[in-house]
């Protein structure tokens, strides 16, 4: 670190403080100096704020450190993450979120901003700032500098550093505005005046207490900018500046920029009363009233320029994704039978308006359907909140308010088809039995949602989803509704997580560009083709769209999952856990990558299971995380000895007992530990008893009834280096063809039905010539975590068939890739494994080194494992061969 005072004692720019490492510098403020560094410990990349004089008094010390606290206390996609405030070398710092894209304040620069995208943007900056005001935090120095744009449009508040936390003079009634008994910055007392003036209420510039609503009228004068092209007061001083800002009225916003609607006037003016009880009580308000500005019109027609630049499975939506995923964590799929309770918040009714498109023709979306056909008011509110939550992409209300509209109207035929709708790949059950009441009710329906249901039918009513089939008819109904919004929504969902969805996503998108589940599609089918910058980018515009949903925000962990990028992952899967408890353990996966134990993931798993209601088994759900966390460390005796109370606990329930997806994953588990300790009786006696049982299960979700090709068989059945038998081929090729035949995505067929099982040469072989069978647009490993059911890293897989193919390089390609991904809590035996594996194949080709280094970190996890890892066994033996050096081993902790 350089130490010299070039400019009045100010120090020159650091090269690290802690570990950080100094990159450049990205400005300078009253606050501190910011740079971009990088976390040498977390390998990312960060904006690291640092208090820029050695000689700051104590005053400006607690200041900035009330900025960290302040910021640190907001979780919300709009505000920027605060991940580490500290003190190195006598400097006080701040880690936090490096946001990239361009301030308010640079885009105000090429002159103001067409009304409905202003909205768009102000309706993120006030949900940002409502997030702060719900914890009594009051962010004082709004302003657009503070504002920063991200390229897929999203909105991030920046700079706490005036913050002050409470909302009233009296004292504090809640815990959380405790702070503001002893942390009341600027008084009428001390006649101090911090802020920027622009920006201040009255009551700032006066020197008077403050709350939020002095934030709701800085607010209200950045909206005034953001429509007029220039701000509402002025003066030839400061002091001039500031009686303005107490005394005079703005001018009339309408009359600078005569295209404001008259509602969103009366938003801005209400913001700018000079006497705070005039004003929005809070951001919230804010949000709710322009959010009534959101016309369908202007979602229809908004402009991308609101960005900075244009952005730009087993099928299910965003919500079925995360509970997929979910059930792999805590081995068990009692989410697939009963559906989650819970309530929701901000509900928002549907407004129907016409809209066009900007190349002309009329378009339909789904807020713009007529209402349909009920006696009952509240039935129709319900539903109409329902349309609202699938076009902002948050299906769990949608299914809430569907549900409830059917138990109001239980005639109300559209309520029961949307409730079917939003029951795709969570419960089957209910899916069939609400679209059989909403056939038995069709004549009720309109004649598009008819020849909707229609053509959904193969996708909705069949034990089997045929996409194939449900593709076909939703093509020839787009012919006859080319611009209906809904049926290239619902094209895109049918091929969800392939490359196949991305056209009619990118189609409904141009129609619609404020539809969140269309943004969903496109970003997964990006995924699938292997963009994940783009599909990044999506995910980004969905959230943006869906900031009060936890689904956008899961995907954008996962394709930062998948780009290796675990920092981001963990920050995103906060932003959803936020949103909603029952994706905490999304964040277990990142942070068991990082390097975590069981010890210290246990605070995770208890805020995501005391999140989950009764229906779904908290009870066994914690058996579940406890067999992976128990893997996590490598203590395998305490993994098996869970699973099996677990499987007692199954036996128990007779719901769960017939699933076969519940008791192919615990017996999946069960393998894997008797395999990894070499207990070969162990591992024969749970596939028997597995196959024996396998006939009678049913598979409403993962749709493999009778494929005992399974993992669970085929891990154990075969010698080494003979092929499959006839018999297991022959049902393997049935179950291929039948996926086939229903539209299932190539490359997840060929990852479940031949990458997964190949453990020999000879499997191996016959996977690669599948590969071929099934076409030359396969890829080797999919991306997505859906159709494989994420047992296994499809990368792991993948290299282990091309290292057992002796095809080397695409080997080490693949498991290096694998090796990248940050889901190591989800995976911890496909990880490991893949580790040993690139050891092999770098060995192999004669990377030494590189062989050293990939058997090391099977030693990192499992060196101490208990009992013995036959996997960590080999590692060892091979560093020894290869005379690698000295390593610590890890594992399990004492």
């Amino acid at each position: 670190m350089h130490d010299g005072a070039p400019n009045g004692g100010e120090r020159a720019d650091p090269a690290a403080i802690a570990h950080f490492r100094i990159l450049g510098r990205l400005g300078a403020g009253g606050m501190g100096v910011v740079y971009r560094a990088e976390d040498e410990t977390l390998r990312r990349t960060v904006a690291l704020k640092i208090l820029p004089d050695t000689g700051a008094d104590t005053e400006t010390k607690q200041r900035f450190l009330r900025e960290a606290r302040s910021a640190a206390a907001i979780t919300h996609p709009n505000v920027a993450m605060i991940h580490q405030v500290g003190e190195a070398d006598g400097r006080l710092y701040i880690a936090m979120e490096l946001v990239e894209g361009e301030s308010l304040r640079a885009r105000l620069g090429r002159g103001r901003i067409e009304p409905s995208a202003a909205i768009e943007l102000a309706v993120q900056v006030a949900r940002g700032l409502a997030a702060a005001h719900d914890k009594g935090i009051v962010h004082r120095d709004l302003k657009p500098e503070n504002v920063m744009i991200t390229p897929a449009g999203l909105v991030k508040l920046l700079d706490f550093g005036l913050a002050k936390a409470g909302a009233e003079r009296a004292a504090p009634a809640r815990a959380e505005d405790a702070l503001a008994r002893t942390e009341t910055l600027v008084t009428a007392e001390a006649g101090r005046i911090m802020g920027t003036p622009e920006y201040m209420s009255p009551e700032q510039a006066l020197g008077e207490w403050v709350d939020v609503r002095s934030d709701v009228f800085s607010f209200g004068v950045v909206l005034y900018e953001m429509l007029a092209g220039t701000r509402p007061f002025s003066g030839t001083t400061t002091g001039a500046l500031l009686v303005a800002i107490a005394r005079d009225p703005p001018p009339a916003l309408r009359a600078l920029a005569p295209e404001v609607e008259e509602a969103t006037e009366a938003v801005v003016a209400r913001c700018l009363a000079k006497a705070p009880p005039a004003r929005f009580a809070n951001a919230g308000e804010i949000v709710a009233a322009l959010s009534e500005q959101l016309t369908t019109a202007n979602l229809a027609t908004r402009p991308r320029a609101a960005a900075v630049s244009q952005s730009g499975r087993a099928l299910r939506r965003p919500s079925t994704l995360a509970v997929a995923i979910l059930l792999l964590a805590v081995t068990l799929v009692a989410t697939l039978v009963f559906v989650r309770r819970r309530t929701p918040a901000g509900d928002v009714a549907a407004r129907p308006s016409t809209a066009t498109s900007s190349s002309g023709p009329a378009v339909t979306r789904i807020v713009d359907l007529p209402p349909p056909r009920t006696r009952v008011p509240a039935a129709a509110a319900e539903f109409a909140m329902g349309i609202q939550a699938m076009h902002d992409d948050n299906w769990a209300k949608a299914e809430l308010h569907f549900r409830k509209a059917a138990e109001l109207d239980p005639s109300m035929a559209a309520a029961h088809l949307r409730h079917s709708m939003a029951m795709v790949g969570r419960d089957a059950t209910t899916r069939r039995s609400d679209f059989e009441k909403a056939a038995g009710l069709r004549a009720e329906l309109s004649e598009r949602d008819q020849a909707l249901m229609q053509a959904l039918q193969p996708f909705l009513q069949p034990q089997t989803q045929n996409s194939a089939e449900t593709d076909r008819r939703l093509r020839a109904l787009a012919e006859r509704y080319p611009s209906d919004v809904e049926i290239w929504m619902w094209l895109g969902f049918v091929h969800y997580g392939t490359p196949e969805g991305l056209a009619p996503a990118e189609r409904a998108v141009e129609l619609d560009p404020g539809d969140g589940q269309s943004w969903e599609n496109k970003g997964q089918a990006l995924l699938a083709a292997g963009k994940a910058a783009e599909a990044r980018a999506a995910f980004e515009r969905c959230g943006a769209i869906s900031v009060d949903g936890a689904d956008c925000f899961l995907s954008m962990g996962l394709a930062d999952s998948l780009a290796g990028r675990c920092a981001d992952f963990e920050q995103d899967a906060t932003f959803a856990a936020d949103r909603d408890p029952f994706f905490n353990q999304f964040v277990l996966w990142p942070m068991a990558t990082s390097g975590a134990h069981a010890d210290d993931l246990e605070d995770k798993v208890k805020q995501s299971i005391a999140a989950l209601p009764a229906a779904m088994g908290p009870e066994l759900q914690r058996l579940g995380l406890d067999v992976r966390l128990a893997i996590l460390d490598g203590d395998f005796a305490r993994a098996d000895a869970v699973a099996r109370q677990e499987s007692a606990a199954l036996a128990a329930d007779p719901a769960l007992r017939s699933i076969y997806w519940v008791n192919y994953q615990l017996t999946t588990q069960l393998l894997d530990i008797a395999l990894e300790t070499g207990d070969d009786r162990a591992a024969r006696r749970a596939a028997s008893d597995f196959t024996a049982r396998a006939s009678a299960w049913e598979n409403d979700a993962m749709e493999n009834k009778g494929v005992d090709l399974s993992l669970a068989i085929a891990r154990v059945a075969f010698p080494a280096n003979e092929p499959a038998p006839p018999e297991f081929e022959k049902r393997r090729r049935a179950w291929v063809d039948r996926r086939l035949a229903a539209g299932a995505y190539r490359g997840a067929v060929w990852n479940y039905a031949y990458a997964s099982p190949a453990l020999t040469a000879p499997e191996a072989a016959r996977a690669l010539d599948a590969l071929s069978e099934l076409g030359p647009s396969t890829p080797a490993a999919t991306i997505t975590y859906s159709v494989s059911g994420r047992l296994g890293s499809p990368e792991a897989d993948a290299g282990r068939v091309y290292l057992l193919a002796g095809r080397l390089d695409e080997a080490v390609e693949h498991l290096r890739r694998a090796a990248s991904e940050c889901d190591v809590f989800i995976s911890t035996l496909d990880h490991v494994r893949a580790d040993m594996n690139l050891g092999r194949a770098l060995e192999q080709r004669g990377d030494r080194p590189g062989a050293c280094e990939a058997y090391g970190k099977v030693l990192d996890r499992w060196g101490r494992a208990r009992p013995r890892s036959v996997t960590a066994d080999a590692a060892r033996a091979r560093r020894k061969a290869l005379g690698c050096a000295a390593r610590d081993e890890g594992g399990r902790r004492p």
